[in-house]
C-alpha cells in the first residue's frame, strides 16, 4: 500500500474512534441500566482500534524510511556517477593534452616525465631514440591506482584503413575467416564500389545496386560498413572487424602501433614473442626487426608496413560503468577539436 492509502485508512479508523467514544461518554446516550458486559465490549473495540491504529502509524514510519533509504541511495549513486564521469573526463583531457605536446617515439607518446630525453645533438636531432617514459599507444590498458581509472591509447595507425586503394590488409583479415574466395571478393569489390569517385562497376562489386546504393565517397566511419552491400551480414558474424578497422587512406600498417589483438589474427604464430617484447620495453626500430620475429613479412613490400605513422588516435577511458571514447587528430599549425565518439 502507498503513504496515502495508509493515511485514508488512518483518518477514517481515527473518525470512527472518535466518534465511538464520543457516542459513549454523551449523557443521553449513556445506558440507565447498568450493564458491565457493555462496557467491557465498549473497551475491547477502543483497545482494538487503538492497536489498528499504532499498527497504521508503524506501517507510515516504516514505508517513509524504505522511501527515505531509497532516495539517499539514489544519491549516492547519483554522486558516484558524477565522480567517474568527473575522474574519466580529466584523464581523456590530459591524455588529449600529452598527445598534443609531447614527443612521439617508436614506443609510444613520453609522458614528459624524463626531461632528458628531450635532449638534441648539434644538428637538432634527439640523443635518444625512446625517452623510457612513453604510454603505449597499441591498445594496451592502464590502470591508474590515484584515481582508479583505465585508459588506453590506440593510434590509427595500428589499425585497418578500409578507405584504402590497395585492400591487402583488409583480405588478409577476411581470409582468417570461414569465408570463400568468392564471398572474400564481393565484399572487398562491394566496398570499392561503394567508396570510389567512380561509377565502373567491379566484377563482384555491387555499383548499380538500387538496394544499396553507393556512397562514391570515403566512408567517414567505420559503422557504415553496414550500409555496404554483403557487410552487414558478415559484420553481424564478425562484428571484431570494426574493432580493428580504421577510416585511414593509407595500406601500410605501424606494426609497432598494431593491437595485439591484430597481430594475433594476422599472424598468430609469432604473437608470444611480439608480446614478450613489447612487456619488456622492446620496440622495433627497423623493418627487418619486424621482419626477425615474423619472417613472413617478407613476403610483402615495405610499402605495406612500417615503424612509424601518426594519422590520429582513439583515446578510451572508463571507470565502473562510465566509458568515454574520443578520437583525436593532430594537426598542423594548431590541432584540430577532439571529437567524442
Amino acid at each position: 500500500m502507498s503513504i496515502n492509502s495508509y493515511r485514508h485508512l488512518y483518518k477514517h479508523l481515527y473518525t470512527r474512534l472518535y466518534r465511538d467514544l464520543s457516542a459513549n461518554g454523551h449523557p443521553h446516550r449513556r445506558s440507565r441500566v447498568c450493564d458491565p458486559s457493555g462496557k467491557q465490549r465498549q473497551s475491547g473495540v477502543v483497545l482494538l482500534a487503538v492497536l489498528v491504529l499504532m499498527i497504521i502509524v508503524t506501517m507510515l514510519v516504516s514505508t517513509a524510511s524504505q522511501l527515505l533509504n531509497r532516495n539517499i541511495e539514489l544519491a549516492q549513486r547519483a554522486k558516484i556517477s558524477l565522480e567517474d564521469a568527473a575522474a574519466v573526463r580529466a584523464m581523456a583531457a590530459k591524455l588529449s593534452y600529452i598527445l598534443a605536446v609531447q614527443r612521439l617515439t617508436n614506443a609510444g607518446i613520453s609522458a614528459g616525465t624524463n626531461i632528458q630525453a628531450y635532449e638534441t645533438d648539434e644538428d637538432g636531432f634527439f640523443v635518444l631514440e625512446t625517452t623510457g617514459d612513453e604510454i603505449r599507444i597499441d591498445g594496451f590498458w592502464y590502470f591508474d591506482q590515484q584515481t582508479n581509472v583505465e585508459y588506453k591509447i590506440q593510434s590509427n595507425s595500428g589499425l585497418i584503413g578500409i578507405n584504402s586503394r590497395d585492400q591487402i590488409w583488409i583480405r588478409k583479415w577476411l581470409e582468417t575467416t570461414d569465408l570463400s574466395m568468392l564471398a572474400v571478393n564481393q565484399l572487398l569489390d562491394s566496398l570499392a564500389d561503394y567508396a570510389d569517385e567512380n561509377d565502373d562497376l567491379r566484377a563482384a562489386g555491387a555499383e548499380r545496386d538500387q538496394d544499396y546504393p553507393p556512397l562514391n565517397y570515403l566512408l567517414q566511419r567505420c559503422e557504415q560498413l553496414y550500409s555496404v552491400k554483403h557487410w552487414g551480414l558478415f559484420l553481424a558474424k564478425h562484428p571484431a572487424f570494426l574493432a580493428d578497422c580504421s577510416t585511414r587512406r593509407t595500406a601500410s600498417l605501424n606494426v609497432n602501433t598494431m593491437p595485439v589483438a591484430l597481430w594475433n589474427r594476422l599472424m598468430p604464430t609469432s604473437v608470444d614473442k611480439l608480446n614478450e617484447q613489447r612487456n619488456a620495453g622492446v620496440w622495433f626500430a627497423r623493418s627487418q626487426d619486424a621482419v626477425f620475429v615474423e619472417p613472413s613479412l617478407q613476403n610483402i613490400s615495405d610499402e605495406y608496413f612500417a615503424v612509424k605513422g601518426e594519422e590520429g588516435y582513439r583515446i578510451t577511458v572508463r571507470r565502473n560503468n562510465t566509458v568515454v571514447t574520443h578520437s583525436l587528430e593532430i594537426g598542423t599549425g594548431g590541432g584540430q577539436p577532439v571529437i567524442e565518439l
